[in-house]
């Protein structure tokens, strides 16, 4: 009766495959890049959703405050993921205004990563900011490890991220997206008509920091952002957070 969603490529399928039936998204970076309307409030009439575009103006202002003589910036983008386009072009858009440039190195598997990082690395960059997407989260290892060696600090903005070397991560908070998702879904039980539901961007974010991952690459994070982080790990911090 209703396909909820979990990702671009599990939305697009939806959309070709579902027919009419009502399709509530969510961990999508934006649902007008993935084909599903014009603008927040003009869309499919059976399509609803709660994109949960990355929060790149946040970490640009952390790395701007935190790297003060910095200027380019690494990524690794898939071609074949329309959401890792978007957010590259995101990117690309916002980098000049802290004063950055973004180099970025596609990558087409996640055996390719590795491979594709010291590309990155040899390109004279101060830090690998990896965007989110499908391919390069799995590799996110891949990619945290050969920077590390290199002696720059590693930014993700996926929880999974934190997990896999990130220094800092800004996630979207998507347990808070999956409700906000299932709320959509639970109005359109109740007799809604989705045409009518417009896209709700989700904002909430959480930062976790690893002290000892920074420590380890010389950055000094402002007191004041670590003190508000969500999860703080190494440096005597409880594994919690705080």
């Amino acid at each position: 009766d209703m396909l909820p969603t979990l990702s671009t490529p599990t939305l697009q399928a939806a959309m070709q495959r579902g027919g009419s039936r009502p399709i509530v998204f969510t961990f999508v970076a934006d649902g007008v890049a993935a084909g599903a309307g014009r603008s927040n409030s003009d869309h499919r009439p059976n399509v609803t959703g709660v994109p949960s575009s990355a929060a790149i103006e946040e970490m640009l202002a952390l790395i701007r405050g935190a790297l003060p003589r910095a200027r380019r910036l690494g990524t690794l983008f898939a071609p074949a993921e329309s959401n890792s386009e978007y957010y590259r072009a995101q990117f690309e858009r916002l980098a000049p205004g802290r004063g950055f440039e973004l180099v970025s190195v596609p990558v087409n598997s996640t055996a390719e990563a590795s491979d594709a990082t010291l590309s990155l690395l040899a390109q004279g960059i101060d830090a690998v900011v990896q965007i989110p997407g499908n391919l390069t989260s799995s590799a996110f290892a891949s990619i945290a490890q050969p920077a590390a060696r290199a002696g720059l600090p590693v930014f993700g903005f996926l929880s999974s991220d934190f997990d896999n070397g990130a220094v800092v991560v800004i996630a979207r908070d998507y347990f808070d997206g999956g409700r906000e998702a299932a709320a959509m879904a639970a109005r359109i039980m109740r007799g809604e008509s989705p045409a009518a539901i417009p896209f709700e961007p989700l904002k909430t974010a959480k930062v976790m920091v690893n002290l000892d991952a920074a420590r380890a690459v010389g950055l000094e994070l402002p007191p004041a952002f670590v003190q508000g982080a969500a999860k703080v790990v190494g440096g005597g911090a409880p594994a919690g957070g705080r």
